[in-house]
C-alpha cells in the first residue's frame, strides 16, 4: 500500500501536542532522522483520536493526516515549539462554529539550522470527520 506510511506519523523528537477533548489531541511537527543521520524539522499536522474499547478490549489510535509534511498551509517544519490553547477571540464570541478551539504554535527550531521568534494561529472544528482544517 503506497499510502501506508501515512497512516500514523513517523517516529519523532519534541513535537507539538495539544488536547482537543479526553479522546482527541493535534500533534504538529517535531524532528524526525533523515537517511543521512541528520535531523529533518517536520511541518505536518495530525490528528489522534482515542477509540474506546468495546468491553475487555483495548482502546485504539486512530490517526488521521490533516496537512502532510511540506504543505503550503502549514508553518515551516520545527520541533520543541509550543502548542497553547487560546480562549475564543473576543470577535468571534457571538458567532462562528461552537466547536472552534484555538491554538497558538510559537518559537521552537529546525535541528541546527534555525531558531524561531515566530508565532501561528491555528484553527480547529471537529466535526464527525475528526477536524475541520483551517490556518
Amino acid at each position: 500500500d503506497p499510502d501506508a506510511s501515512l497512516s500514523k506519523p513517523s517516529p519523532r523528537a519534541s513535537p507539538c501536542l495539544v488536547a482537543l477533548d479526553e479522546q482527541t489531541c493535534v500533534v504538529f511537527g517535531g524532528a524526525s532522522r533523515t537517511n543521512e543521520g541528520g535531523l529533518h524539522g517536520c511541518s505536518d499536522t495530525w490528528l489522534l483520536e482515542l477509540v474506546p474499547a468495546s468491553e475487555g478490549g483495548k482502546t485504539k489510535a486512530k490517526w488521521k493526516l490533516v496537512y502532510p509534511d511540506g504543505a503550503e498551509e502549514s508553518p515551516p517544519g520545527r520541533n520543541a515549539a509550543t502548542l497553547t490553547p487560546l480562549s475564543k477571540p473576543a470577535v468571534l464570541q457571538n458567532g462562528g462554529d461552537k466547536t472552534e478551539q484555538y491554538f497558538l504554535l510559537s518559537g521552537g527550531w529546525y535541528p541546527f539550522r534555525t531558531t524561531y521568534a515566530d508565532n501561528y494561529l491555528l484553527k480547529v472544528s471537529k466535526t464527525d470527520d475528526l477536524v475541520a482544517k483551517d490556518s
